[in-house]
């Protein structure tokens, strides 16, 4: 997964912006941040659609004296360990419901989707959704952080 390189996400794309959107349920009021190949096309294309608090990472991920994330996305992914990778390192930032929009490249990912949903919960999140990618191909996938819930309530003492 590159980080600099806007090439495969031009201004002839505005179908796979929308459906990225759509996918990740993301709002204009989100902290929307982006990962990978294009982020600069498909930064320009959201703050034209009023994401006001839409921005890349380049580098690092996240410090800990930034905004909580709402959704983060992870472009031209090509493998499961890039997965894992980006999860770990930008993944941290995320807000307590926040959720992640990956842009997994690899053909055929459909017959994946049973190890890919486990994948993700060993991680810590539940996939939400699967659309495809359009124009650049593969699959667009959404998944939301996990709560944490208690199997039996806390009993408090008397």
């Amino acid at each position: 997964m590159s980080v600099s390189s806007d090439a495969g996400f031009g201004e002839t794309e505005p179908e796979l912006l929308e459906q990225m959107i759509r996918t990740s349920a993301a709002r204009p009021d989100d902290e929307v941040k982006i990962v990978g190949r294009g982020t600069m096309a498909l930064l320009l294309g959201l703050c034209r659609r009023g994401f006001a608090r839409a921005s890349c990472f380049v580098g690092a991920g996240p410090s800990a004296s930034e905004r909580p994330i709402d959704r983060l996305w992870l472009l031209d992914v090509t493998s499961d360990e890039q997965i894992v990778s980006a999860l770990a390192r930008f993944g941290r930032g995320l807000a307590g419901d926040g959720r992640v929009l990956i842009q997994d490249r690899r053909p055929a990912l459909g017959g994946r989707v049973p190890a890919l949903r486990m994948l993700l919960a060993r991680h810590g999140f539940s996939l939400e959704r699967l659309a495809p990618a359009g124009v650049v191909g593969g699959l667009l996938f959404c998944a939301r952080r996990r709560s944490v819930t208690l199997a039996h309530p806390v009993q408090h003492a008397a």
